[in-house]
């Protein structure tokens, strides 16, 4: 996984606070110290399409931001017709990823996605009437890329939940592990890379397991330090 590609962790994640998504970016920023390393997965012989691993992995998180906020519901602001905004809550939708899993054919998906957006007039404070795109029945935000994605890999889409590596079990738990494996797939044909690669690039540890690894690792290495301390003292 390229570690600079999580600077692209979007602003509107669902169920992240400021201040962990800039715990989250510092965790990764701290491993730019190390040093380059080769990745034979972008380094094929006469490869069609070379992987640029921040938009990948940029996608990946757009994607999966979208998917979780389906599932647990956002905070989202609403613009009304005179262009005033407020935020407001937005349900989740489980249905809408329920069917996305369980669609079988390219034109399902893409029916799917008709859904996602509606179009909205305002009048702003010179009297002349706008039209911005808004979400209408999915809790993600008006620039979310995930539904035209979505309809334009169809194809690949359903052919990523057939894949052998796809999390099958149909357990609750089990349900993060799948929207983070299509989230991967799906970022992958958008850029041109095949399942298997964009799946072995970005790696199957999701952004909030990383951070918990991450603060996992800080109270080991503050205990070690109290643990360093306290001997010192009882050396004295």
């Amino acid at each position: 996984m390229h570690v600079l590609a999580f600077l692209l962790l979007p602003l509107h994640k669902p169920s992240c606070k400021s201040d962990n998504m800039f715990a989250l970016s510092r965790v990764f920023l701290s491993f730019t110290r190390q040093p380059e390393s080769f990745c034979p997965l972008i380094m094929t012989a006469g490869r069609p399409k070379q992987a640029d691993l921040i938009t990948l992995y940029g996608l990946t998180l757009q994607f999966y931001w979208d998917f979780k906020s389906m599932v647990e519901g956002l905070h989202r602001k609403y613009v009304d017709k005179h262009g005033s905004g407020r935020l407001v809550k937005v349900s989740a939708e489980r249905d809408v990823v329920e069917r996305l899993l369980k669609a079988t054919r390219p034109a399902q998906i893409v029916d799917i996605c008709k859904d996602a957006f509606t179009t909205r007039e305002f009048e702003d404070e010179y009297g002349t009437v706008r039209k911005i795109r808004v979400p209408h029945n999915w809790p993600i935000s008006g620039e979310s890329k995930l539904p035209s994605s979505l309809s334009k890999h169809a194809a690949e889409f359903i052919a990523a939940k057939n894949d052998p590596r796809f999390p099958k079990s149909s357990r609750p738990t089990n349900l993060l592990k799948q929207l983070w494996f299509l989230s991967r797939a799906l970022a992958g044909a958008v850029q041109g890379i095949k399942t298997r690669t964009a799946i072995n690039l970005i790696g199957a540890m999701r952004p909030e397991e990383s951070f918990e690894l991450s603060r996992g690792a800080k109270r080991k290495r503050s205990k070690r330090k109290d643990v360093k301390k306290n001997h010192e003292w009882s050396g004295r």
